[in-house]
């Protein structure tokens, strides 16, 4: 069933199911939510951010909170393990855009919270990349530069290739997520160096090791 076995999957669960982030609390976890309907239903939902999805865990017509509380005290309320192996096989089936570009745009949004300071990520069980926007200040107006590198090889190990990898080249389509209306000749497709963060002494760049990464740049871009 692609890159991840149904005991990673087990074990992943297993990890997620013992976090307890947020601050409200319901039917034992604070990162469950309730749901109340106009006409007296009550549902609730989790969200799984490692897997970027929203679950909907269960719905009452009665509004009876007891239900989940049973269901959680029996370990019934958490997605099952058949409900996550579904999951991670449809994930694989994504298309190139679907997969990617989530992580891909919540990465950019860190690197853009955190300029000039490389982030890395997975982006869709897939890429590994990092990512960096380095901002520039010329007179009275902010601009920055966004980087992104690309860890060879671009498929992670293990992982699933989406149905349509090889439909075009890999930056412009990583490009193409991010800036959709960049045009070919507004990208450094091929620079020679990369960022590495701020550094007390010596260069805040390096050279890209073709052997090892691939290398984009967009210009210009609103900081």
């Amino acid at each position: 069933m692609g890159h991840a076995t149904r005991d990673a999957i087990a074990a992943r669960s297993a990890q997620r199911r013992r976090e307890r982030p947020g601050s409200r609390s319901c039917v034992g976890r604070p990162d469950i939510y309730s749901l109340h309907g106009p006409a007296g239903g009550r549902a609730c939902t989790w969200y799984d951010a490692e897997a970027g999805v929203c679950w909907f865990l269960g719905f009452s017509p009665q509004h009876d909170h007891g239900v989940f509380e049973t269901r959680a005290a029996n370990d019934e309320l958490l997605p099952s393990l058949d409900d996550e192996v579904t999951l991670e096989v449809e994930l694989e089936e994504l298309d190139f855009e679907h997969r990617v570009s989530p992580d891909l745009r919540r990465l950019v949004a860190q690197a853009e919270q955190f300029p000039n300071q490389p982030q890395q990520a997975t982006v869709g069980a897939l890429l590994r990349l990092d990512v960096c926007v380095e901002l520039l200040i010329i007179e009275d107006d902010a601009i920055s530069d966004l980087t992104i590198i690309v860890l060879l090889p671009p498929v992670t190990d293990g992982a699933t290739a989406p149905p349509d990898w090889s439909d075009a080249p890999l930056l412009e389509r990583l490009v193409a997520l991010i800036d959709p209306r960049r045009t070919v000749d507004q990208v450094d497709w091929a620079p020679t160096s990369v960022p590495t963060g701020p550094a007390e002494e010596g260069s805040t760049h390096r050279a890209v090791d073709p052997a090892r990464e691939l290398a984009v740049r967009v210009p210009n871009r609103p900081a």
